[in-house]
């Protein structure tokens, strides 16, 4: 079950892409999702101020992050905090999954590594959040062997991959 920040960013980045789609104003966009506001007990002006703060890009990305090598997160865990996300970071697939289906989730995206210590892969974790409808990146040194995760393969490290995909995330 979303929280309601969670449901609030939700329906905020909805409003903007119809918002932009449509060329309608935020408000004749924003009464398409009424009646979801209106189930999901939203008040009005609180995902009207959080599709202000996505437009403006004064709004901090929560992701999970799934990677097991101590060096590569926590350099990575830095990059993230310089480009404004705040990250909850595990190093184990299982552990993921459950962060994942906890009540009070409310992630905007997923970057996993592949090889993963243990017997599941990111692949578990891509799986549950492509389930649950979030972004994921699976980000790997290994090569993709597979065309059904070719989509969302990145390399590992600090490169324009995971650059673009943050931006399309606020977008």
């Amino acid at each position: 079950m979303k929280s309601q920040a969670a449901k609030a960013r939700m329906l905020a980045k909805a409003a903007l892409k119809l918002f932009r789609a449509k060329g309608a104003t935020f408000s004749e966009a924003l009464l398409e999702y009424s009646a979801t506001m209106y189930s999901a007990n939203l008040h009005w002006e609180i995902v009207t101020q959080m599709a202000n703060d996505i437009a403006a890009g004064k709004y901090q990305l929560h992701l999970l992050y799934v990677e097991d090598d101590p060096e590569i997160s926590q350099a990575m865990l830095r990059w993230f905090a310089d480009r404004h996300c705040t990250v909850r970071h595990t190093t184990s697939a299982n552990k993921a999954v459950a962060l994942l289906n906890a009540k009070d989730a409310d992630f905007d995206a997923v970057i996993t590594d592949w090889n993963l210590i243990g017997a599941e892969t990111g692949g578990v974790v891509a799986n549950e959040a492509m389930k649950l409808g979030l972004p994921v990146r699976i980000c790997s040194g290994a090569l993709c062997m597979s065309p059904k995760w070719a989509r969302i393969w990145i390399s590992k490290g600090f490169n324009d991959d995971i650059e673009l995909f943050l931006e399309s995330l606020r977008t």
